[in-house]
Order: C-alpha cells, then structure tokens, then sequence
C-alpha cells in the first residue's frame, strides 16, 4: 500500500514538473536561444533577405541622409610609389616614417649608453641566476 501511495505522489510530481518545464521553456523563450547558438536563426534571416532581394531587387538596408551627405570615409588604396610621384618626392621617405626611425635610433642609443654604463659599473654589478634556501630542522611534519 505504501508503495502504491509512493508511486502516484511521484508520478504526480513528474506530470507537475514536467508541465512546469514545458511552461518555463516557453515563458524564457529557450527555443530563441537554441537557434542563436546552433545558427538556424541567422541562416533563416539570411535566406528571407535574399529572397526579398530576388522579388524586390531593392536592398533592405539603405544608407541614411546624413552619411549620403558626408560622402565615402576612405579612398581606394594605391601603391605608394604613385602616392610618392604626386607629391614629387620620388624615393623620399614620408615625414610619418622619418619619425618612427628616429624614435628607433634614439632607442637604439639609450640601450647602447645603458651597457656602457654596465660595464663601467661592472666591478659592483652582479646579476642573480637562482636563488636557493636551504632550511635544516629537525621537525616533522
């Protein structure tokens, strides 16, 4: 007799949980999440956009007013000999570049008069390869 009791309380137990998952999984909006993660969603928006393309041949996204206005942000790239032979500096390096091999140069000479100042300093400097403790006791743990 127990066991029958213990058998329909927990068969009623499953039936309720079972219903409140069902709930919840549609209240949380799961199945939203799924398709995000395994990318159905995205190929399902991709497939009704060419589509609306096909029929429409318009394009759904369109360039607003303001960036109409202010026009294209880049230029097409060029090698940079034309770059070079517009501004009639053939073979010259830009103002841009000059500077950064400065900044290596300098860099460069502080690290040279940093070794140099090593090895005038070199009877009082010592470098650490490792360091070693060495503990002697008698306790054990």
């Amino acid at each position: 007799m127990r066991y029958e009791i213990m058998y329909y309380v927990g068969m009623a137990m499953v039936i309720l949980m079972f219903i409140v998952s069902v709930l919840l999984f549609i209240k949380l909006k799961i199945y939203k999440v799924i398709g995000d993660l395994t990318g159905s969603t995205a190929k399902k928006a991709i497939k009704n956009k060419r589509e609306y393309n096909m029929q429409t041949n318009e394009k759904i996204y369109h360039t607003g007013a303001m960036n109409k206005e202010r026009g294209r942000l880049t230029d097409k790239m060029s090698p940079i000999s034309r770059v070079l032979r517009k501004l009639g500096q053939p073979g010259k390096i830009s103002g841009e570049t000059s500077l950064l091999a400065q900044q290596h140069q300098h860099k460069e000479e502080q690290q040279q008069e940093q070794e140099k100042e090593k090895e005038l300093n070199s009877e009082y400097y010592f470098d650490i390869d490792f360091d070693l403790m060495l503990i002697n006791t008698n306790e054990s743990i």
